[in-house]
């Protein structure tokens, strides 16, 4: 038993020391790729080399693209309130005008401009809506002419908003300039009126003076005739005189009443007219200068600028280009170089065999 039990162990010991011993021939070390990589060199150079000239190719030769676009500025009421909301302008412009256009458009175009993607979006922070299209130069007036297109589209949407507050803010102007000048073709008649009375007040006062005058010289005479009352002759001209001045003092009375109570009267009804007047004015010219303002800010959908083209070209740089094509043929070197490897050692062990 003793010498079964050892023969066993000694078996072990020298399995575990043939498997330590036996080279692990499937593991690959960083020395044998760098060695792989000496080998196969060629390979390596003419692969990057090839991708380098791809890669140059591609940049340089590869249209630029440049960005095309158009701020659009929503028209506001006469409360100065958008007329449409920015979200449903640009709903409109996504859902309906842009696919329409550029519907319309490819139908009428050959093959190669139909990749045409106008792209609307808001200007994050404001009330504006962006349009813009990527394209080369080659294409320039046709995207310039789809921006145009759109943008008139939203503007007439607009326009019949705009229109109608337009013409109703008009009209209201309209009117209270008639009334404002009827208001003050009034005022003239007034103070015209004014006038007279003030041509009326001095009349009276000259007559009451002139008539004053005579009563005074009436009673004079009548004094005088009084002194004579034995005289038949004196004694008809005061009676004559009585009934002159009984008259004129009578005349005087009234004279001196429509000068101070009557014309008092109407001056003050005038006057009142007249302030009655100044105040429609004034309120009349409110309604007109605030339906004015307005007016002045019911502004229109409209383009803030003509769409222009980017100053410089957007997109994949050629920097950019060269580098990503430099980084892929670097791995397309190193994986070649491996898969040519790998078929001559599959070759070389086919042959042993």
């Amino acid at each position: 038993m003793d010498k079964t039990s050892n023969k066993l162990e000694i078996s072990s010991r020298e399995l575990q020391y043939v498997m330590m011993e036996r080279p692990a021939e499937d593991e690959i070390s960083l020395v044998d790729l760098w060695l792989v990589l000496i080998r196969r060199k060629k390979v390596f150079f003419y692969i990057m080399l090839l991708s380098l000239i791809v890669g140059l190719l591609f940049a340089f030769f590869r249209p630029l693209v440049y960005e095309y676009s158009a701020p659009i500025e929503i028209g506001t009421d006469q409360g100065g309130a958008a007329i449409e909301s920015i979200q449903t302008v640009l709903a409109k412009l996504q859902d309906a005008y842009i696919p329409v256009l550029v519907s319309a458009y490819n139908v009428s175009s050959d093959e190669s401009a139909k990749t045409i993607d106008i792209k609307a979006a808001v200007v994050k922070g404001s009330g504006i809506i962006r349009l813009s299209i990527a394209g080369t130069e080659r294409d320039e007036k046709i995207y310039i002419q789809l921006l145009n297109d759109v943008i008139e589209k939203i503007k007439l949407d607009h326009k019949r908003v705009s229109s109608l507050v337009k013409k109703d803010l008009q009209l209201t102007i309209k009117k209270q300039e008639n009334i404002s000048a009827q208001l003050i073709n009034e005022q003239l008649l007034m103070q015209s009126q004014m006038k007279r009375l003030d041509k009326k007040e001095l009349l009276l006062n000259k007559r009451i003076d002139n008539l004053s005058e005579f009563v005074g010289s009436n009673e004079k005479l009548r004094q005088s005739a009084s002194k004579s009352k034995g005289d038949q002759g004196a004694t008809l001209t005061l009676m004559m005189l009585d009934n002159e001045l009984r008259s004129s003092r009578e005349l005087l009375a009234e004279l001196e009443n429509q000068s101070y109570l009557s014309l008092a009267n109407e001056r003050e009804v005038l006057h009142n007219q007249m302030a009655a007047n100044e105040k429609k004015q004034l309120e009349n010219e409110q309604i007109v200068d605030k339906s004015k303002f307005q007016l002045a800010n019911l502004l229109e959908t409209r383009a803030i600028v003509k769409p222009f083209k980017s100053i410089k070209p957007v997109g994949t740089s050629r920097k950019l280009v060269l580098v990503l094509f430099v980084v892929v043929g670097f791995m397309l070197s190193l994986i070649s170089v491996f898969v040519v490897e790998f078929l001559e050692k599959a070759k070389a062990r086919q042959l042993e065999r």
